[in-house]
């Protein structure tokens, strides 16, 4: 059985004026004949209004007329959390902690791609020497020194 507005203020131990409030507002669903089910207008109420709006008379939060939708006190919380942690992250960048993905990719992707050039380099600048060569030991001292010098510029 439903409620009028003032029947359901009273219910709330509120005045009339914050019923309709939540009403316009879309806080307390209103049935087809225009009455309150106090039920689902409870359980909505709670989810939906700010805490320091509650009334005196506590009411139970444990489901919600709206299916999915989270309470006001949890939402407020999620978002808080959340500005907390993307403070934190732009701390952490400004001190120098946290870098760009992006930025690092990059400086990846550039730094793969001279380490490539550098080593395939390698063939050209020493072939005529290697040709040259029939001692193994001196071949494989000349790569490894040519290898050592690529590195050792690609550190630097």
């Amino acid at each position: 059985m439903g409620m009028s507005l003032r029947q359901y203020a009273k219910h709330r131990g509120v005045v009339p004026s914050a019923v309709h409030r939540a009403i316009t507002e879309g806080r307390c669903p209103r049935g087809p004949d225009g009455t309150i089910d106090p039920v689902k207008a409870d359980e909505q109420w709670a989810r939906t209004t700010a805490p320091t709006h509650k009334s005196a008379k506590p009411t139970e939060r444990k489901t919600c007329a709206l299916g999915d939708v989270p309470d006001f006190a949890v939402s407020r919380a999620e978002r808080t959390h959340y500005m907390a942690e993307i403070a934190r992250l732009d701390l952490e960048e400004r001190r120098g902690r946290l870098l760009k993905a992006d930025d690092v990719e990059r400086e990846a992707f550039e730094l793969g791609r001279r380490v490539r050039d550098r080593l395939l380099n390698i063939p050209s600048r020493v072939s005529a020497n290697l040709a040259a060569e029939t001692d193994f030991k001196v071949i494989e001292r000349l790569l490894i020194q040519e290898l050592r010098t690529a590195l050792e510029e690609l550190s630097e």
